[in-house]
């Protein structure tokens, strides 16, 4: 059950107490004010990425690899990694990673995990 909290005036000038804010003032503020922090931390991140400006190496659609990697090169990629996943850490290619990502869904999951288990190493 909620409760309506009527906001109590006050003087100007007076801060307000704690007692005094209403709840929704309050979450909205923390919302505020996370959303600043994140922007600014955003904004110190460094650029992987030159060219696009990327600081996720995942997400920058800057890089195709030279000859392209076919449909059926990233099947057999996506099957090898789940083959191997119970064994250990996968050491994948940036570019196959980039092109799972890419495909979203499944593949954008799969191509997190890699990353994540790996800690960023790529062949």
């Amino acid at each position: 059950m909620t409760r309506a909290y009527k906001r109590k005036s006050r003087e100007p000038g007076q801060p307000a107490t704690s007692p005094e804010r209403s709840n929704y003032a309050c979450q909205s503020n923390a919302v505020a004010r996370q959303l600043r922090r994140r922007q600014e931390h955003a904004r110190r991140l460094p650029q992987w990425c030159g060219r696009c400006g990327a600081a996720d190496p995942l997400a920058c659609r800057c890089h195709y690899p030279d000859p392209p990697l076919t449909e059926r090169a990233i099947a057999a990629w996506r099957a090898a990694i789940l083959r191997t996943i119970p064994i250990g850490p996968v050491i994948v290619p940036l570019e196959v990673l980039q092109w799972l990502h890419r495909n979203g869904g499944n593949d954008r999951d799969l191509a997190l995990r890699v990353w994540t288990e790996t800690g960023g190493l790529v062949a």
